[in-house]
């Protein structure tokens, strides 16, 4: 016979430089498991992350993460580069000229690896908000940044964008 909630306390879990804790707890309802991961403390290198989880396997629609960190440096993960701020790319035209056709692309048309894909993130439908007081990126300091997102169907709703540039 399996219990109707399952729970898991003070499980202490670390993979690299990244630590995990927090309780879980598992329940049926229906038949369809609802994982709540609350309280949820993250720890990266020097950055503290706490918040929760709710996920429920029937309607993931319904999944709810909320992370609140301190002070993170996405500098430290990001490849370096040569320069501290990229060149600004030329207009993309082509153009292959003959007497009945001409293929040009527009100026204004980005090329695909100078868009944001969140094709992944589509996976994962669910409301997802991220709040730091501190970020540095791309060596520009941000003060209490907070992005939230809504993933249904095939759409990111970004609900609400702030911070605090220096």
């Amino acid at each position: 016979v399996i219990a109707d909630t399952l729970k898991i306390s003070d499980l202490d879990w670390r993979v690299a430089n990244l630590k995990l804790t927090t309780q879980i707890a598992v329940s049926h309802l229906q038949r369809l498991p609802q994982i709540k991961v609350e309280p949820l403390f993250l720890t990266l290198d020097d950055t503290k992350i706490e918040g929760f989880l709710h996920y429920a396997a029937g309607n993931p629609s319904n999944t709810v993460l909320r992370l609140n960190g301190d002070t993170l440096d996405i500098d430290r993960y990001l490849p370096a580069s040569n320069a501290s701020v990229p060149a600004a790319k030329p207009p993309v035209v082509s153009s292959t000229a003959t007497e009945d056709k001409q293929n040009t692309q527009p100026a204004n048309q980005q090329s695909s690896s100078d868009t944001l894909s969140f094709s992944g993130l589509l996976a994962f439908p669910g409301d997802y908000h991220l709040a730091f007081g501190k970020l540095l990126v791309n060596h520009m300091q941000l003060a209490n940044s907070i992005v939230a997102v809504t993933v249904a169907g095939d759409t990111v709703t970004l609900r609400e964008f702030s911070t605090d540039a220096y």
